[in-house]
């Protein structure tokens, strides 16, 4: 995750980012993920074991333990059913309010009010010019215990009143059209992470 820009001292950082999440069952199907890799952009990937707080995913908020490093916190600031989405693209765009402390290897004690998600994240990275902010394009398989799953996101970085360029430089440049069979983005599959999370614990 990129350093957003808003408050923050040598402890917490305070970012404003917008998003749009699609969640799918099953395993990532190898088709999208080899497809992923020759998208054009500044590619990473990193493994990690996320701790979801699910009280929290139950009211509308994002509060995990982010791979024993951070304590992450993600408040819904705005649905924005106003923004003009690319015709391969269907769902809601929102912004969030998300707030970020390090932590000493630190994991929650095992129990139900935790959920463990390990993550294998691909992430392709497209920059504004001057760098100062941009748009990650996320592609991350999922297992949460017995479950599988696997997710494309947008998320913007930087200063938060660059959003709204960087998220339409985002959409614009991936290429969704040369996209195989296997990844669609509908509505009924556009999801945050705490309502994802929430459906987990309904459905437990």
């Amino acid at each position: 995750m990129h350093p957003g820009l808003g408050q923050h001292d040598e402890h917490t950082l305070l970012l404003v980012t917008r998003e749009i999440r699609w969640f799918h069952s099953g395993v990532l199907p190898e088709t999208v993920a080899t497809w992923f890799t020759t998208i054009d952009g500044e590619h990473h990937r990193e493994q990690r074991t996320d701790y979801y707080d699910i009280d929290a995913a139950a009211r509308g908020a994002g509060v995990k333990y982010r791979d024993a490093t951070h304590v992450d916190s993600k408040f819904l600031l705005s649905r924005r059913r106003d923004l003009v989405l690319p015709p391969s693209l269907h769902g809601v765009v929102e912004d969030w309010v998300k707030i970020s402390t390090p932590i000493a290897g630190e994991i929650p004690p095992a129990s139900s009010a935790f959920l463990a998600v390990d993550k294998d994240i691909r992430t392709v990275t497209y920059a504004l010019p001057d760098d100062d902010g941009g748009c990650e394009v996320e592609l991350v398989a999922i297992r949460a215990g017995d479950l599988n799953a696997w997710s494309l996101c947008f998320e913007t970085y930087g200063h938060p009143d660059l959003r709204g360029d960087a998220f339409r430089m985002g959409i614009e440049r991936f290429p969704a059209n040369t996209a195989p069979a296997d990844i669609t983005v509908t509505s009924s599959e556009n999801h945050g992470y705490p309502a994802w999370i929430a459906s987990l614990s309904l459905a437990g």
